[in-house]
């Protein structure tokens, strides 16, 4: 954390699941169910539908590997 006069800069990298900033790392993705999901670790249930908090991640592996070489390729592609 940074501050710039009147203004508190945090650094995080929110990449593959994960947030990620200077002194943590925590889950960050979200699944939404219309029926009460099998897992109910992290469960919001809201407006009717169910929300896994936490899950998503993408693991480390050929996908990964093939989205990085791409971003090197052309970095300022949208995703």
């Amino acid at each position: 954390m940074k501050k710039f006069e009147n203004t508190i800069i945090l650094d995080i990298d929110h990449g593959f699941g994960n947030v990620k900033t200077e002194r943590h790392i925590f889950p960050s993705g979200v699944m939404s169910y219309n029926e009460y999901p099998a897992i109910d670790n992290n469960l919001l249930i809201y407006g009717g539908k169910y929300y896994l908090v936490g899950v998503g991640h993408k693991p480390f592996g050929k996908e990964l590997l093939e989205l990085i070489e791409e971003i090197k390729v052309n970095p300022l592609k949208v995703w």
